[in-house]
């Protein structure tokens, strides 16, 4: 019954969700004597560990949780934290790495720009055995973090990187079978294609949003031969779809990155075996669905994000 009190949360839930995880831990604390023996006790209710300003704490009480936390997987959470306090972080940080082999979810969300590269060093030089799930918001930051390499972090399933900025350097585990890129433009010194820094062979989700000007993509270059969701929100959806090879795809989700230029894809039937199409297409832009609807004739379960006058089908 306790523990279906706790709040839960995803890669998707806000800053404030995060922090509600600690609140009603505490809360939870103070409700009896029992409930307070029994949360004590309990280390899966201490695995949730959130770092941010608005819950100021001791390197003492962190310590402290993670001594009731047992054994538990952790989940990590670094948000809202401004560069001004990069020297308590440092000391907290400190003190989770020792936990380093039992974290399981890391998410870095609405950290100063100062801060962010003090995170990655802090990381750098430790292994994450059952590090799974990541979530980081990148932006002001080109360097791809060490500390997710495939042999700091060989079991990694889920990575989520906002503000990504395309580099060689990016390598994840073969394990990986989700990947959500939110891109902006590569730097003029960064060359990049695709293949050469993701792990084809295991994806199942890919989620590619941005500016993707620049992108290197040779036709039918990507081969994803598990891949069955795919999410676009690209500046230019056809080389990106003229690249990939993905025989068990069978959900696409697109949304146009610019809303006033017309949605051209030109792949002919290479598509013709998805069954389920979610889109985003502007009202005015009837060509827009005429298009998808030649790139995707197979497909029997449409679903609009927006009105765009009469349902089409299909």
């Amino acid at each position: 019954m306790i523990l279906q009190s706790l709040p839960t949360y995803n890669a998707n839930s806000t800053p404030k969700e995060f922090q509600a995880v600690a609140v009603h831990r505490t809360n939870l604390s103070k409700v009896s004597r029992l409930w307070r023996n029994v949360t004590l006790g309990t280390p899966k209710i201490w695995s949730d560990i959130v770092l941010c300003l608005e819950q100021p704490r001791t390197v003492a009480s962190l310590a402290a949780q993670l001594k009731r936390s047992g054994n538990a997987p952790l989940n990590i959470v670094i948000t809202n934290w401004p560069h001004k306090q990069g020297t308590s972080l440092q000391s907290w940080l400190d003190v989770l790495v020792s936990s380093a082999n039992r974290w399981q979810c890391l998410h870095i969300l609405t950290v100063s720009t100062l801060i962010r590269p003090k995170i990655f060093h802090a990381l750098e030089g430790f292994e994450f055995p059952s590090l799974r799930e990541v979530t980081i918001d990148m932006y002001g930051w080109s360097a791809y973090p060490r500390f997710l390499l495939p042999d700091q972090a060989p079991a990694l399933k889920s990575l989520k990187l906002a503000h990504f900025v395309p580099t060689p350097e990016f390598a994840a585990a073969m394990t990986l079978t989700t990947l959500d890129l939110k891109v902006i433009q590569r730097l003029p010194d960064h060359t990049c294609r695709f293949p050469t820094f993701v792990p084809t062979e295991s994806l199942t989700v890919l989620s590619l949003a941005g500016d993707t000007t620049g992108w290197a993509f040779l036709p039918d270059s990507i081969h994803l031969p598990r891949l069955g969701v795919l999410k676009l929100a690209v500046t230019n959806p056809r080389p990106v779809l003229e690249a990939i090879v993905a025989p068990k795809l069978f959900n696409f989700d697109y949304s146009p990155r610019l809303l006033s230029k017309p949605v051209d894809f030109g792949t002919g039937s290479k598509f013709n075996h998805v069954q389920r199409l979610t889109f985003d297409v502007p009202c005015p832009n009837v060509e827009g669905v005429e298009a998808l609807c030649r790139e995707f004739c197979g497909v029997r379960h449409n679903r609009s994000r927006q009105t765009i006058g009469q349902a089409w089908k299909v």
